[in-house]
């Protein structure tokens, strides 16, 4: 998979105009309604701690908002919560140096048994971390990307490429983050919500 920047279009697997970023994220945000409390509630744990109280809850509402409850259900039958807690810390730890270890980060999450390698694994990590985590799953593994943890580096580091060309095109992110920065989690958004088609892409025709 190579990503590449041409003018305004930026291309993976396929053609996606810079300009068409804040309709599929807005597209996204139509479909996943809790996605900003979801965040808020990320940014809590990692400043505050993971708590007995505040840990449980928020992977339980992660793995909701991905789609499958239950996963949720059989991390906590499988796994200690002081486990549980010391893979999230061993994450944070990761992504608090200076060169942020997305891959590292990513190997504690995925050392908690049930959780998914990388799927739900990575939600987790990019409602820590929207600012550089995404999510890999089976939609946006479509793009190339090997279901690996050093695919999802890539992944994560494509994203992160996109979101500084859109910066430097002053184009408004809806999120309205400070100085119109565009998070990786933003990026992986609006690539969500186009290949899923929830926003129709104009430079298409009918029949492409």
């Amino acid at each position: 998979m190579n990503l590449t920047i041409q003018g305004a279009t930026v291309s993976f697997e396929t053609k996606i105009a810079l300009a068409d970023f804040p309709r599929l994220v807005n597209a996204h945000l139509r479909q996943y309604l809790d996605t900003q409390q979801l965040e808020e509630l990320g940014q809590e744990l990692v400043m505050g701690g993971f708590s007995d109280e505040t840990l449980e809850p928020f992977i339980r509402r992660v793995c909701d908002w991905g789609g499958y409850v239950g996963i949720a259900g059989r991390v906590f039958k499988n796994n200690v919560l002081a486990d549980i807690r010391r893979h999230f810390e061993q994450a944070i730890t990761a992504l608090h140096q200076d060169i942020p270890d997305l891959k590292a980060a990513l190997q504690a999450i995925n050392t908690i048994k049930g959780l998914g390698q990388p799927s739900f694994s990575s939600k987790q990590l990019r409602f820590l971390f929207p600012d550089r985590c995404p999510i890999l799953d089976s939609v946006t593994r479509t793009l190339g990307y090997r279901y690996t943890a050093d695919g999802y580096v890539q992944f994560a580091t494509d994203c992160a490429t996109v979101a500084r060309a859109l910066e430097t095109a002053a184009i408004p992110n809806p999120r309205n983050r400070l100085n119109n920065r565009w998070f990786v989690g933003d990026i992986d958004m609006a690539l969500f919500a186009y290949l899923n088609g929830w926003a129709i892409d104009p430079s298409r025709t009918p029949d492409a």
